[in-house]
């Protein structure tokens, strides 16, 4: 799937139509490489019906007017989803944690206070805990 093809794609799921995708990404004001021009609302038009290719510089302008990652332009498998969260996970912050921490699901991630005192509890403690998980998990796989 092309660029263009993907873009549409997301405007669609967003409900946002390429007028509103447009007049949003001349509002960040990105300027061409060559001329140091802003974009038209034409030439955004003709990128995303794919008669111009898309110029790199606008990628990280369009991902942030759509709200995904830029990589999900060019694809958005759950390898690659999958891919992105390793490399992320391998250099993150506590400033990062905290607000994965904050924001994912309540069920996803144990909560910091939980996680940070797990290595006081002894092993037998730990063993029936990852039983009584797993029992959980068993259960809640089912439905």
């Amino acid at each position: 799937m092309e660029v263009f093809e993907v873009i549409n794609n997301i405007l669609d799921e967003k409900n946002m139509t390429k007028r509103d995708f447009a007049q949003k990404l001349i509002a960040l004001e990105p300027k061409s490489n060559r001329t140091g021009e802003i974009i038209s609302e034409n030439i955004v038009y003709s990128y995303l019906s794919g008669q111009t290719a898309i110029k790199t510089y606008l990628i990280p302008y369009i991902s942030d007017v759509l709200g995904v990652p830029e990589q999900f332009l060019f694809d958005n498998n759950v390898k690659v989803r999958k891919k992105l969260l390793k490399y992320l996970a391998e250099s993150l912050t506590e400033d990062e944690y905290a607000f994965l921490s904050n924001n994912l699901k309540p069920n996803l991630m144990p909560t910091s206070k939980v996680s940070s005192l797990l290595k006081y509890a002894p092993s037998p403690l730990l063993k029936k805990l990852e039983t009584s998980l797993e029992k959980i998990k068993n259960i809640t796989d089912e439905f």
